[in-house]
């Protein structure tokens, strides 16, 4: 069980969020969930998250702008795209921008399972936007992150 893990799925659509919170929280995961892009950001100025799962198109903040927010923000939470898309460019965008792995819709309740168990166990980073100061596990120093729109 993975009760200390919290995971963010990200999903626009209801009944896919649905499925996969349930099939993490069946696991024993912490899971929160979000609408959309601009939904996420206020998750994660709320509380650390270990995994974010993302679906790519979705309105406000797509799943490609939320990873550059990430990336601007140099929060390394480990995330895994979702998308019903089977364009290659999508994929090859979203691995450049930073993504651990990438999973087509419809998901596989295995397939996600296994996913999910190999990067959170890979994963050494616990940051959210949610705290003055943070700190990477493993690193002795701590940096602060400022919202700026």
């Amino acid at each position: 069980m993975q009760k200390d893990k919290a995971i963010l799925i990200i999903e626009d659509n209801i009944v896919t969020r649905g499925m996969i919170k349930k099939i993490l929280a069946g696991h024993g995961y912490d899971v929160s969930a979000a609408v959309d892009g601009v939904d996420a950001v206020l998750h994660l100025t709320k509380r650390n998250f270990d995994l974010i799962l993302c679906d790519i198109y979705m309105p406000n903040l797509n799943g490609f702008q939320l990873m550059e927010f990430l990336n601007r923000k140099q929060l390394k939470i480990p995330v895994i795209f979702l998308t019903a898309s089977d364009r290659v460019e999508d994929e090859v965008k979203g691995l450049i921008l930073g993504a651990e792995d990438y999973i087509r819709k419809p998901i596989d309740k295995d397939v996600l399972l296994l996913r999910v168990e190999r990067i959170i166990r890979n994963s050494k980073a616990r940051i959210s936007l949610g705290h003055p100061v943070i700190e990477s596990v493993g690193e002795n120093r701590a940096k602060s992150i400022y919202y700026d729109s």
